[in-house]
């Protein structure tokens, strides 16, 4: 009876060493699967702050504050002080002209049906001198919005052919010329023209 008792007794240590592993063995499961997700949450976090740039702008500011000091003392002795966007978009043509590249422009076209119309278009306008561009760009909203209004109250039919383009040509510089005024602009050149 003794060995029963003693039986029974070593039968309880055991289930109860089993509950005390199988605890402690849930326990570091519990603990490996947090520390898991603790490194894959950090590591998104510093994903995400230098994919968003957040540390690096301090290294943009001052790359870009050494650039603007750098075309200071280039400029320095030059009394027009052309910025590097300007200089991009100017060149020297034959017989003294300049040619100043706009910004594409893409609007919808004025259409009666459901189907849309759209105008791709990029120009340059011949200037007849560089001292025409200050004007250009003071003025740069005012000549894109005005622009845009007229390009969007087009009809695809107004486009077709050597006439058509030649109908707008006129009409865009003269929109132009009215806003630069006293400036001058010689004519509006097409770069990329499409009708879709």
């Amino acid at each position: 009876m003794a060995d029963h008792e003693d039986k029974k007794e070593l039968d309880e240590s055991n289930a109860g060493d089993k509950e005390g592993h199988s605890q402690a063995g849930s326990s570091k499961k519990k603990l490996i699967i947090i520390v898991i997700a603790a490194v894959v949450v950090l590591g998104g976090a510093v994903g995400g702050v230098l994919f968003s740039g957040v540390l690096s702008s301090s290294k943009k500011e001052d790359s870009s504050s050494a650039k603007h000091e750098k075309a200071a003392t280039e400029n320095h002795g030059d009394k027009k002080g052309k910025n590097d966007k300007t200089s991009d978009r100017l060149q020297a043509g034959p017989g003294n002209v300049f040619y100043y590249d706009m910004d594409e422009f893409i609007v919808n076209l004025n259409t009666a049906h459901k189907q849309q119309s759209f105008l791709k278009m990029k120009i340059a306008l011949e200037l007849p001198d560089d001292a025409q561009v200050a004007a250009i760009e003071d003025n740069m909203l005012r000549i894109r919005d005005i622009f845009q209004i007229y390009l969007r109250e087009l009809r695809q039919e107004d486009l077709r052919g050597s006439a058509g383009m030649y109908h707008l040509r006129q009409e865009l510089l003269l929109r132009l010329n009215k806003i630069v005024y006293p400036a001058k602009v010689n004519d509006i050149l097409f770069r990329e023209f499409f009708v879709q």
